[in-house]
């Protein structure tokens, strides 16, 4: 390995010796390509080293040593590449070759380097330090044929352990919690990514030292990423969330507690941008997030971002870009934030000075990164470099004061969690809509996919996406199963139980049991906990003016949720939709003189699903035979690439279906009963979805079902592997 440790470092915003702040870039650039040095006895050179130790005084004084990583890309922003050892999704084989490094401040302002660990045929990524600064955590694939597991390394003995020892799991991203135990990523959850069949997605997940005591936090769609542990001891990640909606823009923050209590957004979950934000740290001494504004089919890696929520939380406000400080340049792009200087992995040290890695080349070369101090006005100053691979994850190595993690009043004996509304009219999801208008929320569970099989895609305003082992026509893109509903008092307040452990959404509905408003993210309890929350979609940094009251639902205690028409069970179009058109519609619309209701089946290949032309028909494109459905006679939904942010009350759905206002109307006197009209509205408010489970009317072959099936094995029995109590 040939890491430089640079005594001097030729930097932006420093204008010595005359040499302009663009043309000491070049230099900069053109040093670290070809290794080259000034002549020692320059002018600048001196300037350089003088400037070096007065920017690092505080640093050399309050930071012994850092550990940083030496290593190869491993994916982009939201989709990390697991390469497991089971297959076929894997990814592409990863460039051998990794190292944890050491990297010591002397007072002549060098640095030393020593290697601590070499893993020349594998690959190691994601480093924590514990409280006390002896020892580090990493994830380390030791080879092609490996998995990703937990490892824990003694600096002084350089003495290493294995902590997770799972096959065909990948566990990454483990940082130290408070109570002395390990947080981590995993692909335990055995799901695989809606929009990319070749991705496995990552949960949280916390264990014991030793790697026992296994708990699952998260129960999400698709990947969450990157946690760290705020001052005030909550849990800071990044969660990618899409349901109807777009999967580029949906990158925001999320906290919870260290028990998985208390889920919920921290910024832009409703934003176009910043597209992607990644990487977030807490700044000491403020309430403000350190993080990295990313694209999304980008490398994760991109400008630097002070996130302060008091500032706002939504599209850019509160988000201030850094290395200057300066406001946001705001874009709807995918590929954002990539131009020029970018950085990775930001280590706040104060308020003005962190730890970096930092790219000079932009896109051209964003992968090639030296590890670099900084402060919030863009000085920087070198500290390590190697010419032929990136150098990546600063962290100090010393002991820092260890945070009272938070924890909820969860209760693991219990299988229900509450949730509280207080005035569902409070906040803008519901602005104008009239009080008493909500009647009930309806509760919906999301269940993800454990394998791709298939392809389907879907295109609109956020964008475009393959769908692997599709359940809908450019609808729904996960199975929902309707849980139930729960009543709306005058008052606007509901308190209902749901199951823990189950991501749900709700919709408010109205009198008519039309949809006014989704909720197209969702939330998971865990098993006891009471989540409550003002009003819909309220905005976190605002009161609600209030009477002092005890609200109705409060006085009423919580409610179980009614069923709807049935037990629970996944909404499939053949068994709660196709009855009605047979008992109802096919006597005129069976294809010869008017468009097909019939529930014949149709074959199509790419997608592996066997739809029906009812269901072809009904949501063909204004008669236009596409796989892109986008917009219909009949009915209106909303698109799958819908933008993240929010929707107007009464905008989509059951409530704006031409086919339901006919049947209202009395189509051709067609006798329709509230249950089956209800279920017509579910369908539409759902998203349109045809399978209730991924197995339904399927075109799968032998090897097919095989896949899947082992897939839904392996699921099984890693949970089985987790601690419920």
């Amino acid at each position: 390995m040939k890491i430089i440790c640079l005594a001097t470092c030729l930097c932006l915003h420093l204008s010595a010796g005359g040499l302009a702040a663009q043309d000491s870039v070049a230099i900069e650039k053109d040093w670290l390509a070809q290794d080259s040095r000034i002549s020692a006895d320059s002018d600048y050179l001196r300037a350089c080293a003088e400037r070096r130790q007065k920017r690092l005084r505080r640093t050399m004084g309050a930071v012994p040593s850092i550990v940083f990583l030496k290593n190869t890309e491993f994916g982009n922003a939201p989709r990390l590449a697991m390469s497991l050892s089971d297959g076929p999704y894997g990814g592409k084989p990863f460039k051998e070759g990794a190292a944890v490094v050491m990297y010591s401040f002397a007072t002549d302002g060098k640095g030393r380097t020593e290697t601590l660990l070499d893993a020349p045929a594998g690959m190691i990524r994601d480093l924590d330090v514990s409280f006390d600064g002896n020892r580090i955590l990493f994830s380390w694939k030791k080879n092609q044929r490996d998995d990703y597991h937990i490892y824990e390394m003694t600096v002084a003995t350089k003495q290493v352990r294995q902590v997770t020892k799972e096959n065909a799991v990948a566990d990454i991203q483990a940082r130290y919690l408070p109570d002395n135990r390990i947080l981590y990523h995993s692909t335990r959850c055995v799901n695989v990514v809606d929009c990319n069949e070749k991705i496995d997605v990552v949960n949280l997940y916390t264990c014991d030292m030793d790697g026992g005591n296994i708990a699952r936090l998260t129960y999400d769609q698709v990947s969450t990423q990157f946690p760290s542990i705020l001052a005030d001891g909550r849990i800071v990640y990044t969660r990618w969330d899409y349901n109807d909606r777009g999967q580029i823009y949906t990158q925001g923050l999320f906290t919870m507690n260290m028990d998985g209590t208390q889920q919920t957004a921290l910024y832009g979950n409703n934003s176009w941008y910043p597209t992607s934000l990644i990487q977030a740290r807490s700044i000491p001494g403020t309430s403000d997030l350190l993080a990295i504004a990313a694209g999304h089919h980008t490398p994760p890696c991109g400008k630097l971002a002070l996130v302060s929520v008091a500032q706002g939380r939504e599209e850019g406000r509160g988000v201030k870009l850094l290395a200057p400080e300066r406001s946001i340049k705001y874009e709807r792009k995918d590929k954002a934030d990539q131009d020029d200087v970018v950085f990775q992995y930001p280590y706040p040290l104060t308020r003005d000075e962190f730890l970096t890695g930092c790219s000079l080349f932009g896109k051209k070369k964003s992968t090639h990164f030296g590890i670099y101090w900084m402060n919030r006005k863009g000085e920087r100053e070198l500290l390590a470099w190697d010419p032929e691979n990136a150098l990546r994850h600063p962290v100090p190595l010393m002991p820092r004061k260890k945070v009272a993690g938070r924890s909820g009043v969860a209760n693991p004996a219990e299988k229900h969690g509450r949730f509280y509304v207080d005035n569902v009219y409070f906040g803008p999801g519901l602005k104008g809509v009239p009080k008493g208008t909500i009647k009930r929320l309806r509760v919906i569970a999301l269940e993800f996919r454990p394998a791709a099989v298939g392809l389907s895609g879907n295109q609109g305003e956020a964008g475009k996406a393959r769908v692997c082992t599709p359940v809908s026509i450019s609808g729904a893109w996960d199975v929902k199963k309707v849980l139930g509903d729960t009543k709306v008092h005058e008052d606007g307040s509901a308190f209902f139980k749901v199951p823990a452990r189950v991501p749900v959404y709700f919709q408010a509905m109205d009198a008519n049991g039309h949809a006014v408003q989704s909720m197209r993210s969702w939330s998971t309890l865990q098993p006891g906990e009471t989540f409550s929350c003002v009003g819909c979609h309220e905005d976190k940094n605002s009161a609600p003016v209030t009477s002092g009251r005890l609200s109705m639902a409060m006085k009423a205690g919580p409610r179980e949720l009614e069923p709807f028409y049935g037990p629970v069970r996944g909404f499939s179009f053949l068994k709660e939709v196709q009855p009605i058109f047979d008992a109802k519609c096919i006597e005129c619309h069976n294809g010869k003189k008017k468009f097909s209701l019939l529930g014949r089946p149709v074959n199509e290949e790419r997608s592996r699903r066997k739809w029906t032309e009812s269901y072809i028909s009904l949501l063909q494109a204004e008669g236009k035979k596409t796989r892109y459905a986008k917009s219909n006679k009949m009915i209106n939904w909303i698109s799958p690439q819908s933008g993240p942010v929010m929707l107007e009350p009464y905008s989509f759905g059951a409530a704006k279906s031409p086919m339901l206002a006919m049947l209202r109307k009395g189509h051709q006197k067609v006798d329709i009963t509230v249950e089956e009209y209800e279920k017509l509205a579910c369908w539409i408010d759902l998203v349109v979805p045809f399978c209730g489970d991924y197995t339904e009317a399927n075109g799968w072959s032998e090897q097919e079902k095989g896949w899947y099936t082992r897939q839904v094995e392996k699921q099984r029995r890693l949970a089985a592997l987790e601690n419920r109590e």
